[in-house]
């Protein structure tokens, strides 16, 4: 009796179960890290809002501390215009700002928020 060399169905599906257990949790780690930034860009840019709204209804100036918008421990969040580190983001009442970028890092991922100096609005862009 010949044998003929190749693989066997049962060894075929075990192969594929266990690429497929691989790549779920892969994928799980992967929507994870995503999911963490995207919240904490938005929650940046709702208080970037909030400080412009500020600003238009109560007619002064409305000053903004890099600090203040730290999100969570494990991100880095630095604010630049030009290059230079910027300690606060002012907010005018006519709706402009003093524009800048702030840049925020996970561990695994980053987004830069762009603030248009005449508008005042925010702009995102993934790195």
């Amino acid at each position: 009796m010949r044998r003929e060399a190749g693989f066997t169905l049962l060894e075929m599906l075990v192969v594929v179960a266990v690429i497929a257990i691989l790549t779920s949790i892969g994928a799980q780690t992967l929507f994870r890290s995503g999911s963490e930034l995207d919240r904490q860009v938005a929650r940046v840019e709702r208080r970037l809002q909030a400080a412009r709204l500020q600003a238009r209804t109560t007619g002064s100036t409305v000053l903004l501390p890099c600090q203040a918008l730290a999100t969570a421990s494990n991100s880095r969040l630095s604010c630049r215009r030009d290059g230079a580190p910027l300690p606060a983001l002012a907010f005018y009442p006519d709706g402009s700002t003093s524009g800048g970028a702030l840049d925020i890092d996970t561990d695994s991922d980053g987004a830069r928020l762009s603030l248009d100096w005449l508008s005042g609005g925010v702009v995102r862009d993934h790195r």
